[in-house]
């Protein structure tokens, strides 16, 4: 096995909770969001050659999950999960149970958010990436990251009030 590919292996282990938070930030329910895993992965490995800049891994590892999302809504196979956002597994959180029930409601807020506003929430927070790699991953100018960025903020903030932001 090749140091790139093993390196993308390493990668993936370290980051399977980010990658299926940020994949069911797309769906919404757990089964899809596990299929786009598995899609991505196998993708990820078998083209390990094609990632030309290892310190890049991130934000290509991403960019194929979103590809994946991407054909799954294709071919019309996702639905919604009943069970809401609390498929998504947060148990660091219940040490301080007003933590938690505050980051819940930010939470749910944001997976409520438009799908374009969600995804850029997701990255720039939950995965703390730069708006220059959310552009890239997306396919939109750093332009359009930030009016969306601000325009989802504006929105959680009238939602949630300025004690939660």
């Amino acid at each position: 096995m090749n140091d790139k590919r093993e390196y993308i292996i390493d990668f993936i282990r370290e980051n399977q909770n980010d990658m299926y938070r940020f994949a069911y930030s797309y769906v919404k329910n757990r089964e899809d969001a596990l299929d786009i895993i598995q899609e991505s992965v196998v993708k990820a490995i078998s083209s390990s050659k094609s990632l030309k800049d290892i310190s890049r891994i991130k934000p290509w590892i991403f960019k194929i999950i979103v590809n994946e999302a991407y054909k799954l809504f294709k071919s019309s196979r996702i639905y919604t999960d009943d069970t809401g956002i609390d498929v998504m597994e947060y148990e660091s959180y219940t040490d301080n149970l007003t933590e938690y029930i505050d980051k819940q409601a930010v939470l749910k807020e944001v997976m409520d958010l438009d799908e374009k506003y969600r995804i850029i929430i997701v990255l720039r927070y939950f995965e703390d990436m730069q708006i220059k790699e959310i552009g890239s991953i997306l396919n939109i100018s750093q332009s359009m990251v930030k009016s969306r960025l601000y325009k989802a903020l504006y929105v959680l903030k009238k939602r949630l009030g300025e004690d939660y932001l």
